[in-house]
């Protein structure tokens, strides 16, 4: 039988001869629908109808998956989570009614029941919207520790080896860790290398999370102490794409399919899966904060116990950390295992922020997850009494911004909270010195909406904030020496305070009071 046109124009050649072969040999005639939306594996999904004979004609969904120690194999490992757990498997895993067509070269092509017979009436749980997130997401993890493993065991492991573990094969020579660490620097050498503890953004000395993954000098205290870790069935790659919710209409999170089990495992640790899903569902809102929203995310990641004002503004991805992690503490309380989990939690936390860290493309996240990471390993090296030595060097990513110390970062946001409520008439004027500032916050403080700038950088028109506000969504007009500054209700009018180097001095006009804001270069003034 003939592979359909649009499969055989999209597919590798080694795919389209495994599946001809098939068609022909079974007599089935396989009907295309329609592509779908690929995943993160490189696999091709496509909506299919096979009318076999003797059979009634079955819509499925066709997966083509690539060649990898991961994809090549996630037939087989679908089929073992199916045998494994028939119960869970019936309600919260999809089956496979072919087996599985191998290709050459590693190609396979697997077929997987439509969940719940339509796609119309199933989402992702990365596109539920308008529900409590944090409830529907703490169902699914409660589910996947209880339903799937009603008992499960322990496996005695030290840090070290339970740490590495958790990596796999991305600890690997010339893999993803050894890739990342040459995007590292320490102190103000390059070239240095990499030491066993940082100083991290927040002043803490912590444990330098990647040379940990292969250096065999882990401390006594950490690299001795054993871990109860509580194994049994995983799915390993769990993330929000991978959750399928019923929505009829209302998302029913109860009746949620797992998909992609390629990195399936009956005897894992069952601590990765939530940290994954949880930092997974993270990684797009975060980026979007400020520094110092992304550090309120990180401490709370770290102990969601804590409880702060700063966190306030962030609340809708704290309720979803601390949903999360208290089914996990509440699982691994009914074993009486809570101690060795929450030890667990930690190296996981740190094994998952390096996986992120190596694979998104953005150097400020990159670098928030390395920290995260070393952020979590001192956490765990607290609790074992290992004390970190009393200085180490930064460790930054090539390309990343310096970052500006934190109390710079919140006389920064307490600076755009004051001024933020100005009208037409309520006049807003900053007085700044941009010289002392980093580009990032120039091009901060240049964002906001100010009726008058004077700042007090001689190079202001060159290099210091006017220029950096270029290419800034709104009208601001830099007034140099014999020019007179006319005001406009939406636009900013720059006054240079000091020499420029292509006008000479300038003497600002507007007479600005100031209020001074604590441990910060700049003031903001208002009349």
């Amino acid at each position: 039988m003939p592979v359909p046109h649009e499969i055989t124009i999209a597919v590798d050649p080694a795919v389209e001869a495994a599946l001809a072969k098939w068609l022909t040999e079974s007599g089935t005639i396989l009907h295309f629908d329609r592509w779908i939306t690929p995943g993160l594996s490189g696999a091709l999904l496509a909506t299919v109808v096979l009318n076999t004979p003797g059979r009634a004609a079955v819509g499925l969904i066709m997966k083509i998956c690539p060649p990898g120690k991961v994809t090549g194999k996630e037939a087989q490992r679908h089929a073992e989570a199916l045998e494994a757990s028939p119960a869970f498997a019936a309600t919260h895993l999809v089956t496979q009614p072919v087996e599985p067509i191998r290709g050459s070269r590693g190609w396979s092509i697997m077929f997987q029941e439509v969940a719940g017979g339509s796609l119309r009436t199933i989402r992702p749980l990365s596109a539920i919207q308008g529900v409590d997130l944090a409830q529907v997401t703490a169902t699914v993890v409660r589910s996947v520790l209880l339903d799937w493993n009603p008992t499960p065991s322990t496996q005695p492991v030290t840090a070290v080896d339970f740490f590495r573990d958790l990596l796999g094969s991305r600890i690997d020579k010339g893999g993803p860790m050894d890739q990342l660490a040459e995007q590292m620097a320490y102190g103000s050498d390059p070239g240095s290398p990499a030491p066993l503890w940082v100083t991290g953004r927040t002043g803490n000395v912590v444990p330098n999370a990647l040379a940990w993954t292969s250096t065999d000098s882990w401390p006594e205290a950490a690299s001795n102490e054993r871990l109860m870790v509580v194994v049994g069935h995983a799915h390993g790659d769990l993330h929000a794409n991978n959750i399928l919710i019923p929505q009829k209409p209302l998302p029913n999170p109860s009746g949620y399919r797992l998909i992609d089990l390629s990195a399936y495992a009956g005897d894992a640790p069952l601590v990765r899966d939530p940290g994954h899903l949880l930092l997974s569902m993270l990684m797009d809102e975060v980026a979007d904060l400020g520094d110092l929203k992304r550090q309120a995310v990180s401490e709370f990641l770290l102990d969601p116990s804590l409880e702060r004002s700063d966190y306030l503004q962030v609340s809708g991805l704290l309720e979803l950390i601390k949903a999360v992690t208290e089914v996990g503490d509440q699982f691994a309380s009914q074993l009486g295992l809570l101690d060795h989990w929450q030890d667990q939690a930690q190296l996981a936390l740190a094994a998952n922020a390096l996986m992120f860290a190596a694979r998104l493309p953005d150097v400020s996240m990159k670098q928030w997850c390395f920290e995260l990471a070393c952020e979590a390993l001192g956490r765990f090296c607290t609790t074992q009494g290992v004390e970190a030595p009393d200085e180490a060097p930064s460790a930054s990513l090539l390309g990343a911004q310096e970052p500006a110390p934190f109390d710079a970062v919140r006389a920064f946001e307490a600076l755009a909270v004051a001024c933020a409520d100005w009208s037409a008439t309520h006049t807003t004027i900053l007085v700044v010195d941009s010289a002392r500032l980093t580009p990032e916050s120039q091009a901060k403080i240049s964002s906001l909406r100010w009726r008058v700038v004077v700042d007090l950088n001689s190079s202001t028109d060159i290099n210091g904030g006017w220029a950096a506000s270029l290419g800034l969504p709104g009208d601001r007009r830099l007034v140099t020496m014999g020019q007179d500054p006319l005001f406009g209700r939406s636009s900013t009018v720059w006054l240079a305070g000091g020499r420029s180097q292509r006008h000479g001095p300038h003497r600002p006009r507007v007479r600005t009071p100031t209020v001074a804001l604590p441990a910060s270069p700049f003031r903001c003034p208002g009349h």
